[in-house]
């Protein structure tokens, strides 16, 4: 009975931290989604600072290697990129394809 209760609290404590990561995986790419309209409309240097704790948040939250992660590196890049750092953008997209 007792081994019974401990293994459904763990499975308890596995759904829960499933559902939080899959809230967390839905707030980074709402993000993602309004880095990517601001990006459309120009408006790189205020995107900027976005892009980069949106990118901070996601690699914490998810992991360096979930998508959600790597569309946020991705988008770095390309405001990077659009703003001709050059530099700033070779690093992220490097790193990614060397991989882990």
């Amino acid at each position: 009975m007792l081994r019974t209760l401990a293994i459904s609290a763990v499975f308890i404590a596995c759904l829960v931290n499933i559902a939080a990561a899959q809230d967390r995986s839905e707030e980074i790419d709402a993000a993602n989604a309004a880095v990517i309209e601001a990006y459309q409309a120009s408006k790189y240097d205020r995107t900027l600072d976005l892009a980069k704790q949106v990118l901070t948040q996601a690699e914490e939250a998810l992991g360096p290697d979930h998508p959600d992660t790597l569309i946020s590196v991705n988008n770095l890049a390309a405001l990077y990129e659009s703003t001709e750092r050059y530099g700033e953008a070779e690093p992220l997209l490097s790193a990614r394809a060397d991989g882990p």
